[in-house]
């Protein structure tokens, strides 16, 4: 079992994590995952979309072109595919996973949520 404090995982633990969490294999459409402060994930991705959502504390999350702090009360969106580096610092957070076929528009595609971009709000 990996210690969840102020812990920095190898990717190779990282994807274990993921794995053992069943993060990647879990049946349901949606489903939500309580992250605990001081882990910080490797470089990753996720079939599935993710919401991360701070509800104290601060996190950050890595993206290949930018960095986004994470303050309390905040989310971040991390389209499905996009490899990101999430280090939870003093945050408690969640985080809803849910199909990226979920991301449809009645507009244009372009408009659905910047399906291709994180983005924090």
């Amino acid at each position: 079992m990996i210690r969840r404090q102020k812990l920095a995982l190898t990717s190779q633990q990282t994807r274990a994590f993921l794995q053992e969490n069943r993060l990647e294999s879990a049946a349901a459409n949606a489903f939500a995952f309580r992250d605990a402060a001081g882990l910080r994930y490797a470089l990753h991705a996720h079939r599935r979309h993710q919401l991360l959502y701070a509800t104290s504390g601060t996190a950050s999350l890595e993206v290949l072109d930018a960095t986004f702090v994470l303050p309390p009360q905040r989310a971040a969106f991390i389209p499905a595919g996009t490899r990101h580096v999430t280090n939870m610092g003093s945050a408690q957070g969640i985080s809803l996973f849910f199909d990226s076929r979920w991301c449809v528009s009645r507009r244009r595609k372009s408009e659905c949520w910047k399906c291709h971009r994180c983005c924090v709000s």
